[in-house]
């Protein structure tokens, strides 16, 4: 089948910018951290300013940041930046807000209103006036529900709904007036607002409180947030607690005692983890068990102030900082468990599952380890088996919970309980055993040199060439 010219430079160019999200940034990455990976890109790797106020990812793989000093398009290598001199529709050059509707179209709040990108065409969007008429289209947030309706709210406590192809305004809701407030839609596709002094929700005729603040007095602008979640979650920040609700009933609470400062951007990513960025607070996460995390300038943030998170199509989530650059949080693949600060030497190891969890591992002449969530500890082994003498090259627990260790000699060792116990093997082709295994019926397979060998009823027997097996050294079985 032909593919069209145009299709597969779009599909070239898609690949290729998702190539580039994935290099590295020129700052050396921060590996202290024990769950995620920490790269960043600053002002010296090209990002025009500091403060992404905002971050997106349309189809075709590229990041789209929010700054005062335009809207950047980065492609993981690039920064390009658009301003009202290159971008005309652009109602100003300083741009608070990015949002990537259901349709593709890339949506564009600035401190002068919006505009929307459809394909490779731009067009401003038409604004009523706001509540308070003063014509002030400093766009705060922008939220949409499954029917491809917007949300828009301003800094000055304007609240819009986009329908029909146009803005309508919506009433004041009953909360402090000139105030932002933050916007979301709910699983039922009901218009949520929340500020200090109401949070509740659009019943298409009037607004109806749904979270009374009467237990959370003294509550500070910026201080509360509302966020859509993933499953029909919704999630709402009041000071210092982070509330889950499902169907408009609360659900779940997590205290963060150490929170301050005015909150900035809530988000839930696809592993059910929330990311709370805070002016002056640094980075916060709250994991889908419900364990807090923070990060500062001591742990790889770089700066207190967080003001946008993002979680690209690839799973990482972006962050923005006030004087820190962009940085990207990849959860590791890898752990590492024993490095060279626990004084071993892993030139050779062998590695073995445990019917009760975790794993067994057998190392290079320094005895036998244990690994599972809490840890890596050592375990003892009876006489005559000697742990310090221990080189195994397999390592194998069967479902009765005996161990076996193939040895580098002719041979291998069989640990049950207190018992061990030295097993050679004459006819395995003078070699050391590489390979255990246990099979479906229960029988312990060996192998190494120019044979195989089988441990069934308490019984060796040895399978070579005799056998139909071709000459050669035995390394695995499955």
């Amino acid at each position: 089948m032909k593919v069209p010219r145009r299709k597969l430079i779009g599909v070239l160019a898609s690949l290729s910018v998702l190539a580039a999200l994935t290099a590295p940034a020129a700052r050396p990455t921060f590996r202290a951290d024990p769950e995620y990976l920490i790269d960043t890109w600053d002002t010296e790797d090209g990002l025009p300013a500091h403060w992404p106020w905002s971050i997106a990812q349309t189809p075709d793989g590229y990041l789209w940041l929010g700054l005062l000093e335009g809207l950047v398009r980065f492609d993981g290598v690039k920064f390009n930046l658009f301003d009202k001199s290159s971008l005309p529709q652009l109602p100003d050059s300083a741009v608070l807000k990015v949002h990537l509707d259901r349709s593709g179209n890339l949506w564009v709040g600035t401190v002068k209103g919006v505009v929307v990108r459809t394909g490779a065409d731009w067009r401003e969007v038409a604004l009523p006036g706001t509540n308070n008429n003063r014509g002030n289209y400093v766009v705060h947030t922008l939220a949409e529900r499954a029917n491809g309706d917007l949300l828009l709210t301003t800094l000055d406590g304007g609240v819009l709904e986009y329908r029909a192809g146009q803005f309508h305004p919506l009433p004041p809701p009953p909360g402090k007036t000139n105030t932002s407030y933050v916007g979301c839609a709910d699983d039922a596709g009901n218009w949520w607002v929340a500020q200090h002094e109401f949070v509740g929700k659009w019943d298409g005729q009037r607004w109806v409180e749904t979270v009374s603040l009467a237990d959370t007095p003294n509550l500070a602008p910026g201080q509360v947030y509302c966020a859509a979640g993933r499953a029909g979650r919704l999630w709402l920040l009041l000071g210092t607690e982070l509330r889950q609700y499902r169907g408009g009933t609360e659900t779940q609470r997590t205290l963060l005692p150490g929170l301050r400062g005015e909150v900035l951007e809530l988000l839930e990513d696809s592993g059910g983890n929330v990311w709370i960025c805070t002016l002056g607070s640094g980075l916060w996460q709250v994991s889908s068990k419900g364990l807090v995390r923070h990060w500062s300038r001591s742990d790889g943030l770089g700066d207190n102030s967080v003001v946008s998170a993002f979680e690209d199509r690839e799973r990482n989530v972006w962050v923005g900082t006030g004087r820190d650059g962009l940085k990207r949080f990849k959860e590791r693949t890898f752990h590492s468990l024993l490095t060279v600060t626990d004084r071993l030497t892993f030139a050779r190891f062998a590695l073995a599952a445990s019917p009760t969890g975790g794993m067994c591992i057998a190392s290079w002449g320094q005895g036998l380890w244990g690994a599972n969530a809490e840890g890596v500890t050592k375990v003892p082994l009876p006489e005559p088996l000697h742990a310090a003498s221990i080189s195994a090259l397999s390592l194998l627990v069967d479902r009765s919970g005996c161990l076996w260790l193939g040895a580098m000699t002719n041979g291998f060792w069989r640990v049950e309980g207190q018992d061990a116990r030295w097993m050679p093997i004459d006819d395995s082709g003078k070699s050391a055993v590489h390979a255990l295994f246990e099979d479906s019926h229960g029988r312990i397979w060996m192998g190494g040199g120019q044979s195989v060998c089988v441990f069934e009823a308490g019984k060796m027997r040895s399978l070579g060439p005799t056998q139909g097996l071709p000459v050669g050294s035995v390394n695995a079985f499955a």
